[in-house]
């Protein structure tokens, strides 16, 4: 077999070439079908599969090379479709970004094919033998790629299909296993069916709500909430209703809204940090925690740290699952050990429906007291533990933001769950963040625990830094007209001033936006660096204001919301501090940058401005309405 081995061994040398191939393909398909739904998957033909295949074959063929000649698989990827109706757009556009040199109708109709007629568009599949076009068209060394496009139902009717091994037979399948395959091809009807009253109902709907802002992503939401309660009764919603305090999700987007935009690339370098490369990879090491000090963007890394872990899962779907929940201090339903234990829950439960057995089996004893009683803390680990061990559940990636941020009871969870680690299989694995506190430097600084510390990478925060000075600076820019020298100046004050905290740049350019461009130097001289100088400046203005009233207002309006157990609306101080509620913005925006409002709810800016507010000196000022000297 001299054609066929000089072959595999040309193969196996060119190896990495085909890898590379392999990731120009993904990058072109996945950009070009940006606005399509879809699932990418792809691989370089093992060395062992290529010898089996040109070996079995030998047969259908005159000589060798005519053999190795017919092998158009060695690169090949699948684009699997959630909406059989993109068929159209996905063949025009593979056929603009990639040299088309052939293409075959899938199911085939032969010998080893099951024999059924398709009875519905979901079980189309086109399979294209392309190359790649520009320069490299012209090389000698372009071999042909295949591209599978497919709808969903296809590509779950062939799993499925492939788990009896049908290919294994000659002829049509064994009689035993014709049973079986028209079960499969039942079930995928239905879905199939299911998808067709989407398209033909939800997806107009979805179209004409997208130019009208959040109706479309409210539409979403009605759709996931229709989707969570099919194959739930009555009891199980109940259940489900009595267990939220919260939908993470919903979290995750409000907090996300409130920030800065995260800027691309700006968090990657964790992605190649040793500690969180390990938590990932390896089997070992199972919590990892990132920490350090206030305003050095932990909240937005995990953030970003989520959207990488969700689009990892979705690169290879299965039993996976994430969960996570952010802890916030200025919020009752979000500041409790418990809150993260229900939170958690929900999330996990909310995604794998069957999970909710784990809780009915205690949730039917105490009803709503389960979460509530002063047991529920020690009876939600429990809950959690046994959804922990389903064997029906893969990895299982549970993230919790700003521990620092919970009630105290906080340590004793961190403690069960390095106590129970080793019951635990290596699927679960968790990331924390929080403050360089004593408490967790304790118990997650420990010498076998997986830690980042932000601080001993400054210079990777220090560039995230900037990266957002700059982005911040062309906002400046453009709204107050900065000229080239102006922009020089603002910029390296910043650098030299921000101290690689990004809620220091914020709160200072928040403060550039209200004054003209003739004053934007002078201003940025008085700031102060740290948070807590600029805190202290920020508060002396408001107290030096040079109307009375407008002191006393903004000190009440201060101690309401830094004293508040919740998040307060607008009509809530309103009635507290008696005052209008028409004049209530123009008051919040002279209490300098600490409050902000989205969607008529106060919150103070972050949680290190409530901490400087809470300080025993800063107490008295507020009270008092007095200022040390």
């Amino acid at each position: 077999m001299g054609a066929i081995s000089d072959f595999i061994a040309a193969f196996e040398r060119d190896y990495d070439k085909y890898r590379i191939i392999e990731e120009k393909v993904k990058a072109l398909c996945e950009t070009a079908l940006q606005d399509i739904e879809f699932l990418w998957q792809s691989r370089v033909k093992a060395k062992k599969s290529l010898e089996k295949k040109l070996t079995n074959q030998i047969r259908a063929y005159e000589d060798e090379s005519q053999n190795v000649a017919d092998v158009k698989d060695l690169v090949a990827g699948r684009i699997i479709l959630a909406r059989w109706l993109d068929f159209e757009n996905v063949e025009k556009i593979v056929n603009q970004i990639f040299n088309v040199r052939g293409r075959t109708q899938h199911p085939k109709q032969g010998q080893n094919a099951v024999n059924f007629k398709s009875r519905f568009r979901g079980y189309d599949g086109l399979h294209f033998y392309v190359i790649l076009q520009g320069p490299s068209d012209q090389q000698s060394w372009n071999p042909i790629i295949e591209i599978q496009v497919m709808s969903a139902f296809m590509w779950g009717f062939m799993t499925l299909e492939h788990d009896i091994e049908y290919k294994q037979l000659h002829g049509e399948p064994h009689e035993d296993l014709l049973s079986p395959l028209d079960l499969l091809k039942g079930v995928a009807n239905l879905g199939e069916i299911g998808l067709q009253m989407f398209d033909k109902q939800f997806l107009p709907i979805a179209k004409l709500s997208s130019s009208q802002g959040d109706v479309n992503s409210e539409l979403r939401r009605t759709i996931r909430d229709i989707a969570t309660d099919v194959g739930l009764d009555e009891n199980d919603k109940e259940c489900l209703r009595d267990l939220r305090l919260t939908d993470p999700r919903h979290d995750n987007e409000r907090i996300e809204a409130s920030k800065d935009q995260l800027l691309e690339g700006s968090c990657s370098w964790i992605l190649g940090d040793p500690s969180f490369v390990a938590w990932w990879t390896g089997n070992d090491s199972r919590l990892l925690w990132i920490h350090g000090d206030p305003g050095k963007g932990k909240t937005m890394m995990m953030i970003a740290l989520i959207a990488e872990v969700s689009r990892r899962l979705n690169d290879r779907p299965g039993s996976n699952v994430l969960a996570y929940f952010f802890c916030q201090n200025t919020n009752d339903d979000l500041n409790t050990t418990v809150s993260v234990l229900r939170g958690l829950i929900y999330h996990l439960v909310d995604q794998e429906k069957k999970l909710i057995r784990h809780i009915r089996k205690s949730y039917d004893k105490a009803k709503g007291r389960l979460f509530g009683d002063g047991n529920a803390l020690y009876a939600l680990q429990e809950v959690l533990l046994d959804i922990l061990k389903d064997p029906s559940l893969g990895n299982i990636y549970l993230m919790v933001d700003a521990l620092d941020e919970c009630d105290s009871k906080i340590s004793e969870l961190l403690e069960w769950i390095i106590r129970k680690d080793s019951e635990l299989s290596p699927k679960i694995k968790w990331l924390t963040t929080s403050r360089n506190e004593p408490a967790f430097l304790e118990r997650l600084g420990r010498g076998h625990q997986l830690h980042t510390s932000l601080d001993l990478n400054s210079l990777h925060v220090a560039r995230a830094v900037a990266s957002f000075i700059d982005y911040k600076i062309n906002e400046l820019a453009t709204l107050k007209s900065y000229t080239s020298e102006l922009r020089v100046v603002v910029r390296k004050s910043l650098l030299e001033k921000a101290e690689g905290t990004f809620l220091w740049v914020a709160l200072v350019c928040k403060e550039l936006r209200k004054v003209r461009q003739q004053r934007a130097e002078s201003l940025l001289e008085k700031f102060p660096s740290g948070l807590e100088p600029l805190y202290e400046r920020m508060l002396h203005r408001i107290l030096h204001q040079e109307d009375e009233d407008d002191i006393e207002l903004c000190r009440q309006i201060l101690c309401l919301v830094t004293l508040a157990f919740r998040p307060l609306r607008l009509e809530e101080i309103a009635v507290f501090a008696k005052i209008q509620e028409s004049g209530l913005k123009d008051l919040i925006n002279q209490c300098g940058s600490f409050i902000t409002i989205r969607e008529k709810t106060v919150y103070l800016v972050h949680q290190s401005a409530k901490d400087y507010m809470k300080d025993d000196k800063r107490k008295a000022v507020l009270y008092s309405g007095q200022e040390d000297e």
